[in-house]
C-alpha cells in the first residue's frame, strides 16, 4: 500500500506539472484543509481549557490526548495536559511535567511547571526534591514560604527551616502563628531556650497553640534552672492542666520544689505524678526517696529508694548511698551494710564513694563478717582514702584485724569472657585491665603489659584511670624502644583535671623529652626537659635532666649551652658528676676553652680514678699536650694511661702517638721501638697501618730499609714487590745523600 500510494503520489505530481491550472487547483484544496485542521485543533484545545476551568480534568485530559495522539501537540496543550493529571492526583503528573520540559526547553510556563513540581513533590512528601523546585521559583508566597519551612523542618534542615518561618512571623497571613510555633520549637529543640521562650510567649494567647506553649515554657524554665519562675508559672496550670499534660507539669514542679529544697511541696507533687505514671521511673523515685529522707521521713525513704533501678550509673551510686542511710537511721544495719558497698562500688562521685565505702568498712567489723572480708575492707579503705576525720577510726578497728588477698587475674578472665559488658562491667574491667597492666609492667613484660593497657583503653569511662593507663602504655613503648610511637601516646595525653596526678602531668615531660632523645631529636628534648624543669621537684630527675639537655645541646653542636648545664648537673652532686665533668671538658675543648677544659680533665684524673671516663681524660690530656708540642707532658699521660687501661685500641694509640712524638723529636731508635710494639701486638687496629708507615719512615730516615723489610716479611698480613722494595732503598740513599752522608748513602 505505502507503494502504490507513493507510486499514485509521483504520477500525480507529474501530471500536475505539466498542468498548471490542476496544480493551483490542488494547491488552494490543501490550503483549505490545512486551515480546517488548525481550526479544529484550536476548537478542541479551548474545549478542553473551559473543561479544565469547570474543575472537569479527565474530560478535558481525554481532549489534550486527541489533540497529542496525531503529534501535533505544543506546549500549552501539554502544560495543561500535566496539570489535569496534577488536579486528578494521578502518578504521571510528574513525569507529564518533564517531557514538556524535554520537548520545549525554552516554553513559558517554567514558572508554572516548577511551583506545579514542587507542589507534587511536598504532596508526596518528597521534601528533598520539593526544596530544589521551590528554590527555583522566582517569587515566594505565603503559602509556598510556609511549605518550604515545613519542608526544611522534615528533612532535619531546621537551619534553613527557622529562616524561612521567620520571614512568617508577623505577617497578615493563616501561616504567621503556626510558622512562629515552629520557629520557637527549633529554637527550643536547638537549645535557644531564651530565644524560643520569646516566641512561646508570645503564642499564650493564639487560639491554636495557646493549650500548648505553656508546657515548653515550663520545660524551658526547668532546662534554664529557673526554679523559682517555673514554680510562678507552672503552679496555676498545673490546677487546670489537661488530663494528658498533668503528670508532666507535677514533675517539674516536683523537680523544681526539690531544687529549692521545698522538700515537703516536691514530695507532693512527685506522688500526684508517680499516681498519673502508675510504674514511674528511677529519677523520680531517687529524687521523691532523697525529699523523704530530707524529712526525716525514712521508712518513706526506703520505699522509695528501693524502687530504683539497677542500672550502673551515677544515680545508682547516689542511691544506693541513702538507702544505706536511710537503713542506718531505721537500725537496719545488714541491709545498710549492701547499700553503702554497692554504692561504694561506682566512682561517679567521689566524696560519696569514700562515705559509702567507709560506712561499708565500718559496718563489716561492726556485724563481724567473715575475717577475711572485714580485713579486705578496712585494709582497702586505708590504701584508697586519706580523710583524717575516718582513718583514725578505721585504724583502730584495723588493729583487731588482719587480711590481703587480691584475685584481679580471676575477676579480669572472667569479665572478657563475657559478651555484652554492662556499664559496671565495663568499669571493673578498665580498672582490672589496669592494675594487671601496671602488675606485668613492674615485671618488666612490656609486651604483656601493653595487651592489659590497651584492653583498658577500649573502656575509658574512669577519666583518672583512663590518664594513668596511657601514661603507662606510652612508657611501655618506650621500654621497647618503640620510641615513635611513645612520643605518639605522650603528646595525645590530655592534661588531667585531677590534682593528685599533678606528678604524672610533670613526669610526662620527662618521658615526652627522654622519648625524644633516644628517638635523637635533641631540639625537641631539650624542649620537653627545658618544660620539665620548671616543675621538677625530684632532684635525682632534674639532675638527670640538667645532663639530658646538655647532652642535646651537645649532639646540636651548642657547646657553649651544653657546658652551662653539664656545670648544673656537676652542680647537683648526685650521681655521674665524672661523666659531666668529662663532657664538660670536652665541649669547652671544642669553643677553644682548653685551660678550662685541661683543669676539668686533671680533675676527673685526681679524683675519680675509678671512673670509667678516667682512661678517656688520660687519653685527651696526652692528646692536647701533643698537640700543642709539650712532648715530656704528652709522654707522661700516655705512659700513665698505658698503666690504667686495658682498651686495646687506647694503647695502641697510646704507642703509636709515643712513636711520632719520638719520631718528629728526632729519637728515631726511641719511635722504632714503639712502633714496633704496635706492629707486633695489634695489628687488628686501625693504628696497624699507621705504625707500618711511621715504621718505614723511621728506617728510611736511618738508611736501614733492610730491617724494614725484614720486619715486613715476618708480616704475613703485609707484603711489598720487589720494585717497591728497590724503590724504598734508592730513596733512603737518596735522602741521606741530600743530607751530605755519603758514606751511609752508598
Amino acid at each position: 500500500m505505502v507503494y502504490l500510494f507513493t507510486h499514485f503520489g509521483y504520477l500525480l505530481l507529474l501530471n500536475l506539472i505539466r498542468n498548471p491550472m490542476k496544480l493551483r487547483y490542488y494547491t488552494l484544496l490543501f490550503l483549505l484543509f490545512s486551515s480546517s485542521l488548525v481550526f479544529a485543533q484550536n476548537h478542541s484545545f479551548d474545549d478542553a481549557q473551559s473543561l479544565f476551568d469547570d474543575g472537569k480534568y479527565s474530560a478535558a485530559q481525554a481532549l489534550l490526548n486527541q489533540l497529542s495522539s496525531g503529534h501535533s501537540a505544543n506546549a500549552e496543550a501539554m502544560f495543561l495536559n500535566a496539570k489535569c493529571s496534577k488536579a486528578l492526583f494521578l502518578s504521571d503528573a510528574e513525569l507529564l511535567y518533564e517531557e514538556l520540559n524535554e520537548y520545549f526547553p525554552y516554553h513559558q510556563f517554567k514558572q508554572e511547571v516548577n511551583a506545579d513540581l514542587a507542589l507534587i513533590n511536598y504532596r508526596n512528601k518528597d521534601y528533598s526534591n520539593a526544596i530544589s523546585y521551590f528554590l527555583e521559583l522566582d517569587s515566594l508566597s505565603n503559602e509556598f514560604i510556609f511549605k518550604l519551612a515545613y519542608a526544611s523542618f522534615s528533612i532535619g534542615s531546621l537551619v534553613d527551616a527557622q529562616y524561612y518561618f521567620s520571614k512568617l512571623i508577623g505577617t497578615v497571613s493563616k501561616y504567621s502563628s503556626t510558622a512562629q510555633y515552629y520557629y520557637a520549637y527549633i529554637a527550643y529543640e536547638r537549645g535557644f531556650y531564651k530565644s524560643a521562650l520569646v516566641s512561646f510567649n508570645k503564642l499564650l494567647n493564639d487560639e491554636k497553640f495557646g493549650n500548648i506553649v505553656p508546657y515548653y515554657i515550663s520545660q524551658i524554665y526547668f532546662f534554664q534552672k529557673e526554679y523559682k519562675q517555673l514554680i510562678a508559672f507552672a503552679k496555676p496550670l498545673s490546677e487546670k492542666v489537661i488530663a494528658s499534660r498533668k503528670s508532666e507539669v507535677n514533675r517539674l514542679l516536683a523537680e523544681a520544689y526539690f531544687r529549692t529544697k521545698d522538700y515537703e511541696n516536691a514530695i507532693i507533687h512527685f506522688e500526684v505524678f508517680l499516681e498519673e505514671e502508675k510504674e514511674g521511673n528511677s529519677v523520680v523515685h531517687f529524687l521523691l526517696g532523697q525529699a523523704y529522707y530530707n524529712s526525716k521521713n525514712y521508712l518513706s525513704a526506703i520505699s522509695s529508694l528501693e524502687k530504683v533501678s539497677n542500672s550502673a550509673d551515677s544515680l545508682m551510686q547516689n542511691s544506693a548511698y541513702f538507702l544505706g542511710a536511710s537503713y542506718l537511721m531505721t537500725d537496719n544495719k545488714n541491709y545498710a551494710l549492701q547499700a553503702f558497698k554497692k554504692s561504694s562500688e561506682y566512682n561517679y562521685n567521689p566524696i560519696l564513694k569514700e562515705e559509702a565505702f567507709y560506712n561499708y568498712a565500718k559496718l563489716s567489723f561492726q556485724l563481724e563478717l567473715p575475717f577475711e572480708n572485714t580485713l579486705a575492707a578496712l585494709k582497702t579503705y586505708l590504701e584508697s582514702y586519706n580523710n583524717p576525720l575516718h582513718k583514725k577510726i578505721i585504724e583502730d578497728l584495723m588493729v583487731k584485724s588482719l587480711q590481703s588477698t587480691s584475685q584481679y587475674s580471676e575477676a579480669y578472665n572472667a569479665l572478657v569472657d563475657i559478651h555484652l559488658l554492662t556499664n559496671s562491667q565495663q568499669i571493673a574491667l578498665q580498672q582490672l585491665a589496669f592494675f594487671l597492666g601496671v602488675k606485668e609492667y613492674n615485671q618488666q613484660n612490656f609486651k604483656d603489659a601493653i595487651s592489659y593497657f590497651i584492653v583498658a583503653n577500649r573502656y575509658p569511662i574512669n577519666d583518672d584511670y583512663s590518664y594513668l593507663t596511657n601514661y603507662w602504655l606510652a612508657d611501655c613503648y618506650f621500654q621497647l624502644s618503640n620510641f615513635d610511637k611513645s612520643i605518639a601516646i605522650y603528646s595525645n595525653l590530655s592534661v588531667s583535671s585531677n590534682k593528685n596526678l599533678s606528678d604524672y602531668e610533670s613526669l610526662k615531660s620527662y618521658n615526652l623529652a627522654y622519648s625524644y632523645f633516644q628517638n635523637s631529636d635533641y631540639s625537641n628534648a631539650i624542649k620537653w626537659f627545658r618544660t620539665y624543669e620548671k616543675t621538677a621537684i625530684d632532684s635525682m630527675k632534674l639532675n638527670d635532666t640538667y645532663f639530658r639537655i646538655a647532652d642535646g645541646y651537645f649532639m646540636s653542636s651548642d657547646f657553649s649551652l651544653a657546658q652551662k648545664y653539664y656545670n648544673k648537673a656537676i652542680a647537683y652532686n648526685l650521681f655521674d658528676v665524672d661523666y659531666g665533668i668529662y663532657k664538660c671538658s670536652v665541649s669547652l675543648g671544642l669553643i677553644g676553652k682548653n685551660k678550662s677544659k685541661v683543669k676539668l680533665l686533671k680533675q676527673i684524673i685526681a679524683d675519680y680514678s675509678a671512673s670509667s671516663y678516667y682512661d678517656n681524660s688520660l687519653y685527651d690530656l696526652a692528646k692536647y699536650y701533643k698537640n700543642t708540642q709539650q712532648n715530656d707532658l704528652a709522654i707522661k699521660y700516655y705512659d700513665d694511661l698505658l698503666i690504667a687501661t686495658k682498651d686495646e685500641n687506647l694503647i695502641a694509640d697510646a704507642y703509636l702517638s709515643k712513636g711520632m712524638i719520638y719520631f718528629n723529636s728526632s729519637k728515631t731508635n726511641e719511635a722504632i721501638v714503639e712502633f714496633l710494639f704496635v706492629v707486633n701486638n695489634y695489628q687488628q687496629t686501625i693504628y696497624f697501618k699507621e705504625a707500618i708507615s711511621g715504621l718505614q719512615a723511621a728506617y728510611s730516615s736511618l738508611a736501614q730499609i733492610d730491617k724494614y723489610l725484614a720486619v715486613i716479611e715476618g708480616l704475613p698480613s703485609v707484603s711489598i714487590s720487589r720494585a717497591e722494595q728497590d724503590s724504598l732503598t734508592y730513596n733512603a740513599a737518596f735522602m741521606k745523600f741530600s743530607e751530605l752522608e755519603y758514606k751511609v748513602a752508598k
